[in-house]
């Protein structure tokens, strides 16, 4: 296994993939279903918005709003793997646009169900759902992007 690409070189892990079952139990019946990517100094947060994201997958990519949940995110649909990128602030994409592995699709933002609110709350929520998809894992299908086996795509 290679090293993980991740969608914002240098940030830091914020929140791990499975934890706190029992802040997500509307989301998810096991935890965390993503692993959160926040600024590399915690202080930092407000330079932190708007930091470009890029797509570790390839495939076609939808953008959505969800107020109560993700806010404004990027779900991209791969041959192996699917990707979330949420809580963004801006969309760098068109619904339906093919995109590539290392390309801009959005700007880190804190939209949607962000704890805590408003700019403190600025992170990215990534997200991995191989394929196929295993919807009775407790996660709604989504896996740890860290263990790195979805990053060719």
């Amino acid at each position: 296994m290679g090293e993980i690409l991740l969608p914002i070189p240098g940030a830091r892990v914020s929140q791990h993939f499975g934890e706190h079952p029992e802040i997500y139990a509307f989301y998810s019946l096991r935890g965390h279903n993503g692993v959160d990517l926040a600024s590399p100094k915690p202080l930092e947060y407000l330079q932190w918005h708007g930091t470009p994201v890029q797509a570790v997958g390839e495939g076609e990519a939808i953008w959505a709003w969800d107020p109560s949940g993700f806010g404004l995110y990027v779900y991209v649909y791969g041959g192996n793997c699917d990707w979330l990128y949420a809580h963004l602030s801006v969309v760098k994409i068109k619904n339906g646009q093919r995109v590539e592995i290392g390309q801009i699709i959005g700007n880190v933002g804190y939209t949607g169900n962000t704890q805590p609110s408003g700019a403190m709350g600025t992170h990215l929520h990534w997200g991995m759902r191989p394929r196929p998809l295993r919807l009775d894992n407790g996660y709604r299908g989504y896996e740890d992007p860290l263990r790195g086996e979805g990053n060719d795509g």
